[in-house]
């Protein structure tokens, strides 16, 4: 071999060194990458068995609560319509939760909704449970059965509506009285349901803040609640926001700064019971002391009407005696939605002629500086008077008096170091009635000894 060859020769061979070492570098790899492959196979298979036996757990829990349910009384049952049962159960080291749920069912679509018709009523139970796998790695196991009723129970509901009759009230929390004396909120149809009741002996008790009845009453205690066994039945009630009315006295004159008045009386047909119902100021209307306060044009009731889908008829006067005739009365609108409702109540004007004498025999001259009251027909005392000018007159408006035994009357009193007085009685109808008390001044007079206030109307 020439000296050139044996130089290219031993160039090829230095080209080729090293190649044993990719070799084994390139197994490497491919080996790393197969065994990645078959360890992630394998991992996969493993979280697959651990999912798959999770939820067997999960759904062996189910099961079995579902028959812890259907072994329980329905008292007890229809306590987890509102407060679900929770329980955690540890199985191989893992906490499982279990919520255990339950919801009135009906025929036609498995959950009732609704109580505008007994076929929508609740007349199964249908019993839930739900069990969480601990790892996260499955969604919730849930499982659902439904219980008929027996023969002797019967399911009910109450539904609230509001002035309409129609329109249901919602939000609001219905309790049953008797046992298992669970509760339920209503729904957008006003409906809280009970079902499973044994006996038909059931009452109700709910309330709503700024709701009233018909009676002006916001809290509904121990009402009925029809219960059929063997069937559904609703029970209706009637609640909505109440109002007020705020009343301006004004006598016949058109004047309400000497109008006096201790309240106001309410009519309305539709008042179940008392058909009217009376608002007085003060703390009662013999109160003497908080009558002589209470002598502003203005009063407002509380928030406690009805907002009746007709007017209220309204009078001067806290009781029936002082009604006036229809045309007297003032017609209001429903005063619903916590809204104060304003309007003016007529009332007509007495003027009263006080006179005294200081000596027997003497002439009797006007006094303004009399003590003057009256009492209206719902018993209820106004004064003393303002003085309203010359000839002793004291003049305001007052409740209606029809005459007869409904009468205003009236006390005089001379406001003297002589202590005397006179009283009279008169009607007050339309117009200006008119009443005139002479007192004698003197000792020994024939007017009583005393002064009104301190005496006959304190």
């Amino acid at each position: 071999m020439s000296a050139i060859a044996r130089i290219f020769s031993r160039a090829r061979m230095r080209e080729e060194s090293g190649w044993l070492m990719m070799e084994v570098m390139m197994g490497a790899v491919v080996l790393v990458i197969a065994g990645l492959g078959i360890y992630q196979g394998l991992d996969r298979a493993s979280k697959a068995s651990g999912q798959n036996r999770n939820r067997s757990v999960a759904a062996y829990l189910a099961q079995q609560d579902q028959e812890r349910m259907r072994g329980l009384d329905t008292s007890v049952l229809i306590g987890y319509e509102t407060t679900p049962y929770v329980q955690t159960i540890s199985v191989g080291g893992k906490n499982y939760t279990v919520t255990s749920k339950v919801f009135y069912a009906n025929d036609s679509n498995g959950t009732s909704t609704s109580c505008t018709s007994t076929s929508t009523l609740a007349s199964y139970l249908k019993i839930s449970s739900i069990v969480t796998d601990p790892t996260g790695a499955n969604g919730p196991v849930q499982m659902d059965s439904l219980l008929s009723p027996r023969s002797d129970q019967g399911g009910a509901a109450a539904q609230i509506v509001d002035r309409t009759g129609t329109n249901g009230v919602s939000g609001v929390t219905v309790n049953l009285v008797e046992p298992p004396a669970i509760s339920d909120t209503t729904d957008a149809s006003g409906c809280a349901q009970f079902g499973f009741l044994r006996g038909t002996n059931y009452h109700v008790s709910f309330a709503k803040t700024g709701y009233v009845d018909k009676d002006g009453n916001n809290a509904i205690t121990n009402k009925p609640l029809t219960v059929v066994t063997g069937s559904s039945s609703v029970t209706q009630f009637t609640y909505d926001l109440g109002g007020s009315i705020t009343a301006t006295f004004r006598d016949n004159s058109g004047a309400n700064g000497t109008a006096r008045g201790r309240g106001f009386t309410v009519f309305q047909s539709g008042l179940a019971g008392n058909q009217e119902r009376y608002f007085t100021t003060g703390t009662g209307l013999t109160d003497f002391a908080s009558a002589t306060a209470a002598t502003s044009g203005t009063f407002t009731s509380p928030m406690t009407l009805f907002p009746f889908t007709s007017t209220y008829s309204v009078w001067a006067g806290a009781c029936d005696a002082a009604k006036p005739p229809s045309n007297l009365r003032t017609a209001l609108v429903p005063p619903g939605g916590n809204v104060a409702t304003s309007s003016y109540l007529w009332q007509p004007k007495v003027a009263i002629t006080v006179k005294n004498r200081t000596i027997s025999g003497g002439t009797y001259t006007s006094l303004g500086t009399a003590d003057v009251y009256v009492k209206d027909v719902c018993g209820a005392v106004y004064g003393p008077l303002t003085y309203s000018g010359s000839n002793g007159i004291y003049q305001a408006g007052f409740p209606y008096a029809a005459g007869g035994s409904n009468v205003l009357t009236v006390c005089a009193d001379d406001n003297k170091s002589t202590s005397r007085y006179e009283t009279g009685t008169l009607s007050n109808t339309d117009g200006t009635q008119t009443l005139s008390l002479n007192i004698d001044s003197y000792s020994g007079g024939a007017s009583s000894t005393g002064s009104c206030g301190a005496n006959t109307w304190s």
